[in-house]
């Protein structure tokens, strides 16, 4: 792994409406790091990010990129809101170019676009209307407008949440090739998954409870998500690890 550093947070705070969301947050993102965000629900996972991507400002601490105009793709939680583009998938993708306001697509924008669908095999998809896309094909398809800017850092907020195993598994597999080029935070509950591939694991309720490698420490790990200790199963396999 590259020892480039392109994301520090330091001591990181933010209060909303008088109430502390995060408190003393620090770590840092590595150039091809793959980092998993786990918590309780209302434990600052979402807010985190929002943080990381401008949508909110801290209250005390600081955000710090350190590679110049770093770009970075984002798939949010909540995605309904596109479920009724009337715009086909593949211009839905192209979307994902978009730079400045009244500025055409260009031939390495198509490129890119042909590109990305085809790395990610959604070719069949594409006369599909968004509302009638399954929820594996839906998050592929989201996965595509991320990634098509070529981001240094992949944001991703509970990828997989209410889609089938199978489709989980295809898309973490998707994941793992994508962090050859790029930096990873992935926001997840789906332990059994990721397990075996993740390596830095960042507990977060309100503070940051754990940071490390979860398979030296994971009956840690487990009793602060869930409170008590569990068994990781995995998806693919069927067994405990």
């Amino acid at each position: 792994m590259s020892s480039k550093i392109i994301l520090e947070i330091k001591n990181l705070s933010f209060v909303l409406n008088g109430i502390t969301i995060l408190e003393d947050i620090s770590f840092r993102i590595m150039e091809n790091e793959l980092l998993s965000i786990i918590g309780p629900n209302g434990g600052g996972k979402t807010t985190l990010l929002k943080l990381i991507l401008g949508i909110y400002k801290p209250t005390k601490g600081s955000i710090n990129f350190l590679e110049e105009n770093l770009s970075i793709g984002y798939l949010p939680q909540k995605k309904s809101e596109f479920f009724d583009f009337p715009i086909s998938i593949y211009y839905f993708i192209l979307l994902g170019r978009y730079k400045k306001p009244f500025i055409d697509f260009n031939d390495d924008d198509h490129k890119k676009t042909k590109e990305v669908i085809q790395r990610l095999g959604i070719e069949n998809i594409l006369k599909k209307r968004l509302s009638t896309l399954s929820g594996g094909e839906f998050q592929k398809v989201l996965l595509a407008r991320s990634i098509v800017r070529d981001p240094k850092l992949l944001i991703l907020d509970e990828p997989t949440s209410f889609i089938d195993v199978k489709s989980q598994n295809e898309f973490y597999n998707l994941l793992w090739e994508l962090n050859e080029k790029m930096s990873i935070i992935l926001v997840t509950h789906d332990l059994g998954a990721i397990s075996t591939k993740i390596k830095k694991i960042i507990c977060l309720n309100k503070k940051i409870t754990f940071d490390g490698d979860i398979n030296t420490n994971r009956d840690f790990v487990m009793n602060k998500l869930y409170g008590y200790e569990v068994n990781i199963i995995d998806h693919k396999e069927h067994k405990k690890l």
